[in-house]
């Protein structure tokens, strides 16, 4: 009785793990597009009020989720730096908040810390405009892999558990 316990549970925890890579992947997607959305407002705000950016930076800190605590970390960074440099503050941020994005992901990430605040309106938005187009493409293929190799990581933990299963 113990035995097939343990089998059970062993093939439940291989079949976990595929279904946790499937989430981990459309996590990645969702957090790709409340970044982009996030950095389209910053950009409209950047280009109409002409605020500074760690006063934006306090309202696109507000609320729950990935997102949102990375603007705050952002925020504490740039004001702990003594306000010198906002595209190193958007640097150390994006590495010490644990984004569930990719390696691959990140240095368009840095990118937009790059454009953001740091030219005058028009290049700043032409550049926004180029990042937002990046970002678009980004996100439609990180959606195709996820639809794509969804089915692939539970039956890759659906036979990873039978092969434990049959190996005991």
């Amino acid at each position: 009785m113990t035995v097939w316990l343990g089998k059970t549970l062993l093939f439940l925890a291989c079949l976990w793990l595929g279904w946790d890579r499937a989430r981990r992947r459309k996590q990645r997607v969702a957090c790709l597009r409340a970044f982009r959305q996030s950095v389209a407002d910053l950009g409209r705000e950047l280009t109409f009020s002409l605020a500074p950016v760690d006063s934006l930076l306090d309202r696109m800190g507000e609320g729950t989720g990935p997102v949102p605590a990375f603007f705050a970390l952002c925020r504490e960074r740039f004001r702990a730096s003594g306000r010198e440099s906002w595209a190193e503050s958007w640097r150390l941020a994006l590495t010490e908040s644990g984004l569930p994005v990719s390696e691959r992901d990140l240095p368009l990430l840095v990118r937009a810390g790059e454009i953001l605040g740091r030219w005058d309106g028009e290049s700043q938005q032409k550049a926004l405009s180029e990042l937002l187009a990046r970002l678009d493409e980004t996100i439609f293929d990180s959606r195709e892999e996820e639809k794509r190799l969804f089915r692939v990581d539970l039956a890759l933990g659906a036979a990873a558990g039978l092969f434990c299963v049959l190996l005991l």
